[in-house]
Formats: C-alpha cells, structure tokens, sequence
C-alpha cells in the first residue's frame, strides 16, 4: 500500500524545470535594480562584484583553472587590477559606472560571444 502511494505522488508530482533565459534575465535585472537603489538609499555603492572581491582568497582557493580564467575575465570586464601585493585596486571613476551598467555590460557579452 505505501509503494502505491509513493507512485502515485511520485506521477503527479510537479518536475522541477530549467527556467528559460528570459526568466534568467528578468530575475537578474530584478536583483541589480533592487541593489542599485537600495545602494543609493544608504548612500553605498558596493556591488556585489565588490562584495565578492572581499571573499578572494577563500575563492581562489578552491577553484580550478578554468574557473581562475573566467574569475580573471569577469575582473578585466569590470576593472578591477591588482597592485604588486597582489591586492585588488579599484578605479573609483569606472566602479560607479560598471555597477551602473554591470547587468548591460553581461548582456553585451551574452549576446555578442
């Protein structure tokens, strides 16, 4: 009786499905407008790119080589440099552009690669 059961739950249950890439893009817009504008009224831009930075050493830790080029492209996209100490510089006049146009500067990568 209870195998039944689980095959009757397991046949009705709702799958779980891959959301489509315009989901994907109205969600990412939600997210970066959302943390654009609550940035603006605490007076803070610290993206979530900035955010991530702070996590560097724990990152590179502990991932591979293709994704140590990736985390080096999405650096060049945005930026960021490292000075001899190998600590992240930040261009303040390109930061509070790259956080404004972050979700567009993906976009143009998506579409054009």
């Amino acid at each position: 009786m209870f195998i039944a059961a689980l095959f009757i739950i397991a046949r009705t249950w709702k799958q779980p499905r891959c959301p489509s890439a315009d989901e994907w893009i109205r969600k990412l817009w939600y997210i970066y407008t959302m943390e654009y504008y609550s940035a603006i009224k605490k007076n803070t831009f610290e993206s979530v790119l900035m955010r991530w930075m702070k996590l560097e050493p724990i990152i590179q830790s502990k991932v591979s080589q293709k994704e140590k080029l990736h985390y080096h492209i999405l650096m060049h996209i945005y930026g960021i440099s490292k000075d001899g100490n190998l600590n992240p510089v930040y261009e303040t006049a390109k930061e509070t552009q790259v956080y404004r146009t972050v979700f567009g500067t993906l976009w143009e990568r998506v579409r054009m690669g």
